[in-house]
């Protein structure tokens, strides 16, 4: 039995780069993980976590080339928990565990309620740039997401009010995530407004003639009765929401 080796180390970028190269037996390098990584090390948000770099008895890097990568990538030096000594046997046990979920991450913050629900809003408000709904490609990092609640509080009245409207007619019209996300921006634009809009949305009664709100639950119901694909779903509910909460400003029907 080999006799293992646990350091925390301050590993640079040349020496990622000297482990990388007896990168022999890893999977495939996602850039996508790489520059979110790298992103974290660049901005400060990297953390010495637990997670290690490991390497065999013969030197192979059994696990970490993400890591090591984005430590090239950022230029910036990482501290982990470097592991050596390990047996080359050991590496069809490695990652085999579960991911944890954003939602995961906001419970263990200490966060209540629709957790996951409130994580995939979160996203949706990250991905608002310029006033603009840009899809990102890269997931939000847990830091991205604690940080925008923090600084945001209103979103968790925004979580609260729609985790109790429960209503099948209203969940027939949007995921909660959407009603988190949207209440929360609208609110942010002008929040007796947004108040005002929702409660017509979620009820659906007394709107008026001119209304914008009766077109857009029959937009919205059709879309979720039709569309199959959750990315086009969501962007063209933001849409139709986005459309009808300005017509609902400027006193408007839509066409």
């Amino acid at each position: 039995m080999s006799k293992l080796k646990i350091n925390v180390e301050t590993i640079t970028p040349s020496q990622a780069e000297a482990w990388l190269e007896k990168n022999t037996m890893n999977r495939t390098l996602s850039k996508k993980r790489v520059d979110r990584l790298a992103k974290s090390l660049k901005t400060g948000q990297w953390a010495l976590n637990g997670e290690a770099i490991k390497i065999a008895n013969d030197g192979t890097l059994i696990d970490g080339q993400h890591r090591l990568a984005a430590c090239m990538v950022s230029k910036k030096p990482m501290e982990s928990i470097v592991v050596r000594g390990l047996s080359m046997a050991t590496m069809p046990t490695i990652d085999i565990g579960a991911p944890r979920a954003l939602g995961g991450h906001l419970q263990m913050a200490g966060y209540k309620g629709s957790v996951f629900a409130l994580a995939s809003a979160t996203i949706i408000c990250l991905e608002f740039a310029g006033g603009a709904y840009l899809h990102a490609k890269d997931k939000t990092t847990p830091r991205e997401a604690l940080d925008f609640i923090s600084e945001n509080k209103h979103i968790l009245k925004a979580a609260e009010i729609f985790t109790h409207a429960d209503k099948a007619e209203f969940r027939a019209l949007l995921a909660q995530s959407l009603s988190i996300a949207t209440y929360f921006l609208f609110s942010k634009i002008n929040r007796t407004e947004a108040e005002k809009f929702f409660h017509g949305l979620v009820n659906g009664n007394n709107l008026g003639a001119k209304s914008p709100i009766p077109k857009l639950r029959t937009e919205l119901i059709s879309l979720r009765k039709e569309s199959k694909h959750a990315e086009f779903t969501r962007a063209t509910s933001l849409y139709y929401l986005c459309t009808a909460f300005q017509a609902w400003l400027d006193r408007k029907s839509v066409v």
